[in-house]
């Protein structure tokens, strides 16, 4: 399943929608070379992008997703 697929079901099958689920995305414009993103914070689920009120994303550049402090799914390295 992929990044885009996850979040879609969380989405529209879960009673929380995507409040409770945390992005760990590529980042490399900071020292770790990773970021997180809050799933409230997350406007819009498009075909290749998510967006967020200040940037557009890219889905390949998820590497994890958490859902209620669980990881449920991880990119393949």
């Amino acid at each position: 399943m992929k990044a885009r697929e996850v979040l879609n079901k969380i989405k529209w099958t879960e009673e929380e929608g995507l409040s409770l689920v945390k992005l760990t995305y590529k980042d490399r414009m900071t020292v770790t070379g990773t970021k997180i993103i809050e799933g409230k914070d997350i406007i819009s689920l498009e075909r290749k992008y998510f967006n967020t009120a200040t940037i557009r994303l890219p889905y390949y550049k998820i590497l994890k997703i958490e859902h209620k402090e669980v990881v449920i799914w991880e990119r393949l390295k």
